[in-house]
């Protein structure tokens, strides 16, 4: 029994000599809860009002390639894109499938979020329709060919976050080639 008593002794000592030293929970989290209140709390994000675009014409066109196989073509009106004060990057795109039919719509990527939304669809008489319902919805970061994701990493949103103005991302979308060199899809 002396041999243990001796073991466990300097065994105490370390523990009651570490607990003496720590900071209570108490103290950790008024630590915490300054650094919180003294730091500078982050601006809600707020999306302004944008007035839509003339619709798209063919001299206004730039075609662009999108991430993996795809029958369509895609092009985006130069004149239509917009880095707004909200951070969203605006843009008219042109969807064109083999055959010449065209889908066009008017929309918005949010980089910072990775989200997009439709504002407006084009119409065969040349005008545009808004939505039933817009709303902002996830970027999928999986599709093998999707749009979006191609125009979020690489054309519109540079490492997440937009480019400092239109002229910029206008520059990538007319090179009708990525803005990064990881981009594999040709």
């Amino acid at each position: 029994m002396p041999e243990i008593r001796a073991a466990i002794v300097p065994f105490l000592i370390v523990f009651v000599v570490a607990c003496a030293s720590s900071e209570t929970p108490s103290e950790s989290t008024r630590r915490s809860n300054d650094a919180v209140s003294t730091a500078k709390p982050k601006a809600a994000w707020s999306e302004v009002s944008s007035p839509l675009p003339p619709y798209p014409r063919a001299e206004n066109l730039a075609e662009f390639q999108i991430v993996g196989t795809t029958s369509f073509r895609f092009f985006a009106d130069l004149t239509s894109v917009r880095v707004d004060a909200d951070r969203v990057v605006r843009y008219t795109v042109i969807a064109r499938s083999a055959s010449g039919i065209e889908n066009v719509s008017f929309e918005g990527i949010h980089c910072e979020s990775r989200e997009y939304k439709v504002y407006a669809y084009g119409s065969t008489d040349r005008t545009w329709i808004p939505p039933r319902n817009p709303k902002w919805q996830s970027i999928s970061s999986t599709s093998n060919n999707d749009l979006r994701n191609s125009l979020h990493r690489y054309y519109l949103c540079p490492k997440g976050i937009p480019h400092r103005n239109a002229k910029d991302a206008i520059a990538v979308l007319k090179g009708g080639r990525p803005y990064f060199d990881d981009f594999r899809g040709f």
